[in-house]
């Protein structure tokens, strides 16, 4: 991608990068270490109210783990992330990709500073892979004939841009994506080939926001809903333009685990062998809100889908309200979604297939972001994800089946995104909302005179709002109700 963007970035033989790498808005430092790349540190510049800007920690780490490849003609080669087999790298601190231009990187892209580290091996023993020196010895198969000689080429990328509003679906957001990549091409057939990138961000927000639970960064796992518009119908209709759903979390998602790291776990989130929709009625109920009571709700998932689509690792925000003679909400911890917008990581494998711009379709038989509601990632993949209890990150292993020779494998195609600003009000947004909603007058006002001109507060109780309602007609009173209860267990694996 660093060449796609700049194909003439400068090459350092045998070699990454050394001292820190630095943007316009990002940086990092890079290394090579135990067998695998590791960038440190990782920051964004983002705009704060006055005028000021900060060098936000995005990651602490990202990890590049050591290619597994299983060849079709038997034997394994395990490929070391090591600097026996570095060629060199490329490196860029400007750059920029048309969109459509090329089969992968379809997306128009700003390229603010990246690094590509090119490691090759001789496979003539798998068990045993050697250094190559010079790579423009290095030959495809042809004709589905057996080369003569074997070997394979990795190419470990973190690519960082600038910010832009074609991430979400409705373009509210400016974000920055970065693209930690693997790439490998081998002339071997081969019946898989495992990629593995891990990710950390610091264990609590820098940032102040009325934070929850001290700024803690939980690592939230969200399933889009397929049977509605959601998001983009909901965000429409909230900045004045046509559309009539309202963004709450039965409209948006199916379900959700608010800390998905509470427990070590793994769970596919890609399996390509799911190839057929299935459907469920009975493990997910929404809330009825002038009944105050739950009635059950269908549950699509489309081939491919797994477990869940995408994560936010953020904090959560907090909010609590007074009203005398009636009690109140008691404090509450909210989760920013959707349009996670302060201190927030995003990643998206798959968009629900009612968003049909461009960034949010999926990998179709056309190729990538062709097909609404596919996952991002080449249909012979299997994306699984590992989380570690208490560790705001996550573990990402996609596994091609099958993958043809000669051809470029690649993990990890739809990056993530760091939120740098928001485009629309908060008050305005609340406003629209609690219009939509019709709370009863005296608690709206209540909310108003708490929030009054404050960003924070508007955003906290907009993101209260989309997940909770405050009971009114059921005991106790203002106790916040969720808008979805779902069996996780069940769904998850549906």
């Amino acid at each position: 991608m660093v060449l796609t963007g700049n194909p003439t970035a400068p090459f350092i033989s045998g070699a990454l990068p050394s001292g820190r790498q630095s943007g316009r808005l990002w940086a990092y430092d890079i290394a090579l270490s135990a067998g695998a790349m590791t960038a440190t540190n990782v920051t964004c510049i983002i705009p704060h109210p006055g005028g000021h800007s900060h060098a936000m920690p995005v990651l602490e780490e990202a990890l590049w783990q050591g290619v597994e490849i299983a060849l079709s003609a038997g034997g394994r080669a395990s490929l070391p992330i090591d600097p026996r087999f570095l060629i060199g790298s490329f490196n860029t601190s400007s750059g920029s990709i048309a969109a459509r231009a090329h089969p992968i990187w379809r997306l128009a892209s700003d390229l603010d500073i990246g690094t590509a580290a090119v490691f090759a091996y001789d496979l003539g023993d798998p068990a045993n892979p050697r250094p190559v020196t010079d790579i423009s010895t290095l030959r495809p198969s042809a004709g589905g004939q057996p080369a003569s000689r074997i070997w394979a080429l990795v190419c470990c990328e973190l690519v960082l841009c600038r910010a832009r509003n074609d991430f979400e679906p409705a373009g509210v957001l400016d974000a920055a994506r970065l693209y930690p990549l693997i790439e490998v091409l081998t002339n071997a057939e081969t019946t898989t080939i495992q990629g593995v990138v891990n990710f950390r961000r610091p264990t609590t927000s820098p940032m102040d926001h009325g934070w929850a639970n001290g700024g803690r960064h939980l690592a939230g796992l969200f399933t889009d809903r397929n049977n509605n518009l959601g998001l983009l119908e909901a965000m429409l209709s909230l900045v004045g333009a046509s559309g009539a759903a309202i963004p709450t979390w039965d409209d948006v998602f199916d379900y959700v685990d608010k800390d998905g790291a509470a427990s070590t776990r793994r769970l596919v989130m890609v399996d390509r062998t799911l190839t057929a929709s299935r459907t469920d009625i009975s493990h997910r109920q929404v809330l009825d809100r002038a009944l105050e009571g739950n009635l059950p709700s269908v549950v699509l998932k489309l081939p491919r889908q797994g477990a869940f689509d995408n994560v936010h690792i953020a904090p959560q925000m907090e909010v609590g309200l007074s009203i005398p003679l009636f009690g109140g909400i008691p404090t509450t911890a909210v989760s920013m979604a959707p349009v996670c917008a302060h201190d927030c990581f995003h990643m998206h494998w798959r968009w629900s297939q009612h968003y049909t711009a461009e960034q949010n379709l999926g990998w179709g038989p056309s190729g990538p972001y062709t097909q609404a509601g596919a996952p991002m990632v080449h249909p012979n993949q299997t994306v699984t994800v590992g989380m570690t209890a208490g560790v705001p990150g996550l573990r990402y292993e996609a596994v091609a089946a099958s993958h043809p020779a000669n051809d470029w494998m690649v993990v990890m195609p739809h990056g993530g995104a760091y939120a740098v600003e928001v485009r629309v009000s908060p008050t305005v947004l609340l406003d629209k909302l609690l219009d939509h909603l019709g709370l009863p007058g005296f608690v709206r006002t209540a909310i108003s005179s708490v929030v009054g001109v404050l960003e924070d507060r508007a955003f906290a109780w907009f993101y209260f709002f989309l997940q909770f309602w405050p009971a009114i007609i059921s005991s106790p009173r203002f106790r916040p109700l969720d808008t979805v209860t779902a069996d996780l267990p069940f769904l998850t694996r549906l």
